[in-house]
């Protein structure tokens, strides 16, 4: 249960760590057991792990997880801000101590950033692509590089960091593309961006996990691992393990989803209650395509359900039950500068920008209003036709002209 520094030390050379390495760590350090007694806080904590860790790179590369999925709250009217200097991670102390000191640089992700410390971080960090899992992402630059390290710290060897890329770049079925816009803000420099970030569909059977696939890396001896504390610290060569999960996943595409496999587009469509009905006929050919799929520079969107919608005034008269085509779930009270952002008198598709509204073409006289939208979002198929030369994607049963 006790550990002191010099077990830190030994701990993370005896599973592998050498100086100038460049280590990829993810850490749990409270379940690693009773550090020395003048470690008695989490600040102090951490810069005690911090500093065993420096002892053992020294000139090399420390990589930490500061996630902090930002853009996944934003909305076209309300658009988030991913400040890489002062925005928290979202996924634990220790990335948050790392963010503080003042000698990490920090990737421009504002879905799964990442801080850097040493004398390749320049290299690791820039020319990214805006896709936090995609070709050009910092997970694909990771698993090319020549003895770049994973270290799990009080974790198991269960936390794969580059997990999603590995989805990605399989293409399984139970992930998708999706757009997201929002700001980045990088010192005084402030722009407004689109970001594709691969999302899960939210079936049970779809939820990720490293479980299955980090256990058999270990019985394969992919992991090198130490005792330490009442815990052990883990550490894989990135590439070893990154092709090593490429081979499993080419024989079963859902080894890193809960599972069971099951027909996903079946239950997707079950989930958020899409009986699929068509109340248009289309003259033309028409071509299926699957949500997250690119047709030329169009992502082709989740399908969209809304169960009940209603826009109220403070005396409780309905104002509208027509929302906004793709609109968000909603449930507030807003003022009313608030909702005149979210209303027009023409109905629109708000599918290529996260947002909500509703078909409204009256006079507003109360000063709040009850926004109530019930929707859901899910993987699924969309009809695509051309006409003239342009093509058109059929959306909630309408048609949307997306190129030429």
């Amino acid at each position: 249960m006790n550990y002191n520094k010099e077990d830190v030390v030994k701990a993370l050379m005896a599973s592998g760590i050498k100086s100038g390495d460049t280590v990829f760590f993810t850490t749990s350090l409270g379940m690693v057991g009773i550090p020395p007694e003048e470690i008695d806080n989490t600040e102090k904590l951490n810069h005690f792990f911090m500093d065993a860790i420096i002892e053992v790179i020294k000139d090399g590369n420390i990589i930490v997880p500061t996630y902090s999925y930002t853009f996944g709250g934003s909305t076209k009217t309300e658009p988030a801000i991913f400040n890489i200097k002062k925005t928290k991670s979202k996924i634990g102390p220790f990335p948050n101590y790392v963010l503080t000191r003042g000698d990490f640089v920090r990737s421009d992700d504002p879905f799964v950033s990442v801080a850097c410390k040493g004398p390749n971080c320049n290299n690791l960090l820039t020319g990214l692509s805006n896709s936090s899992y995609g070709e050009g992402s910092f997970f694909s630059k990771m698993v090319k590089t020549d003895n770049m390290k994973c270290c799990s710290i009080g974790l198991g060897p269960n936390w794969t960091p580059f997990i999603h890329y590995a989805d990605w770049l399989a293409r399984v079925p139970h992930r998708y593309d999706k757009k997201f816009y929002g700001y980045i803000k990088d010192k005084n420099k402030l722009e407004y961006k689109e970001w594709i970030y691969s999302v899960p569909c939210l079936t049970p059977e779809a939820r990720s996990t490293a479980h299955k696939v980090g256990r058999l890396a270990e019985i394969e001896g992919i992991w090198n691992s130490s005792k330490l504390g009442r815990a052990r610290v883990y550490t894989s060569n990135c590439k070893e393990y990154f092709n090593f999960v490429m081979q499993r996943l080419k024989k079963d595409p859902w080894l890193l989803a809960e599972g069971p496999k099951v027909d996903i587009k079946y239950a997707e469509a079950k989930r958020i209650q899409d009986k699929g009905d068509s109340k248009i006929n289309i003259p033309y050919k028409v071509t299926k395509y699957k949500t997250g799929e690119w047709i030329g520079g169009w992502l082709v969107p989740e399908i969209w359900v809304c169960h009940n919608a209603k826009l109220s005034d403070s005396k409780g008269n309905i104002l509208s039950i027509t929302p906004y085509d793709y609109s968000l779930s909603v449930d507030c009270t807003v003022n009313l500068s608030t909702v005149k952002k979210h209303i027009s008198p023409k109905i629109k598709n708000v599918y290529a920008n996260r947002d909500w509204g509703f078909v409204y073409d009256k006079n507003l006289n109360n000063n709040m209003y009850t926004v109530k939208i019930d929707s859901s979002f899910g993987f699924g198929e969309v009809d695509v036709f051309e006409k003239c030369n342009m093509r058109y994607a059929i959306l909630n049963n309408k048609p949307i002209k997306i190129s030429i």
